[in-house]
């Protein structure tokens, strides 16, 4: 009987449960507005920006060339005075090197003090105004060092030539297509340019070193 009774409430139930409504649910979407309260920039607050910028971009290489400009003076006044006491020594007298030195030392203070904040152009005039003695220093070192190797390679020059006349002379040949105007000739270049050569040889060998060069590299090649 209780078996009997628990089936029929559990019957009734369910059937309850069969009787309930079902809930409906609606979704229903409301646009969402965003609004800024930032307004943009106009066409003149851009135009005065832009040329904002573009005014510091020049302020700024204006100043790295002056700094650059006045750094190359530096450069140049610490590494012609090393160079007097060294590799350039022999290329001054003692009185031109003591005043290119003291205006080495002048150029460094100046610097330092009224030089501190000056134009680009000026450290390019000072740059140039130290440049008229170190370039003329410079340039009897150069020509010192390639001097001895100039004249060598015009003596080898000359020697093959002597020991082609004198192939000729000894009736060679390998020239005897060469007719007895262009052997005149030839005799003739040969005798001017060891002239030359001699010249050259001169005045390489009374040239002093702390002088203007008498004859260049160029020249003599």
């Amino acid at each position: 009987k209780q078996w009997y009774q628990r089936r029929v409430a559990i019957t009734a139930g369910i059937s309850e449960e069969k009787k309930k409504p079902k809930m409906k649910t609606k979704t229903v979407q409301n646009p969402l507005e965003v609004t800024s309260s930032k307004k943009g920039f106009t066409s003149k607050e851009l135009q005065a920006a832009w040329e904002r910028e573009n005014a510091m971009i020049s302020t700024d290489k204006l100043i790295k060339d002056r700094l650059m400009a006045k750094n190359t003076v530096e450069e140049y006044v610490y590494d012609m005075r090393d160079k007097l006491y060294s590799q350039l020594e022999k290329f001054i007298s003692e009185s031109a090197k003591e005043v290119y030195l003291s205006e080495l030392s002048k150029t460094e203070n100046w610097l330092y003090d009224e030089g501190e904040n000056c134009q680009k152009q000026v450290y390019i005039d000072k740059l140039a105004e130290l440049k008229k003695v170190g370039d003329r220093i410079m340039t009897r070192y150069n020509e010192s060092e390639g001097r001895q190797g100039a004249l060598n390679n015009l003596g080898s020059c000359l020697v093959h030539v002597r020991k082609v006349l004198d192939l000729i002379a000894n009736k060679d040949e390998k020239y005897d297509h060469l007719s007895e105007e262009d052997v005149k000739t030839l005799i003739e270049k040969d005798a001017e340019f060891q002239q030359v050569f001699n010249d050259f040889c001169n005045k390489a060998a009374s040239q002093k070193l702390h002088e203007d060069v008498q004859i260049t590299v160029a020249g003599i090649n």
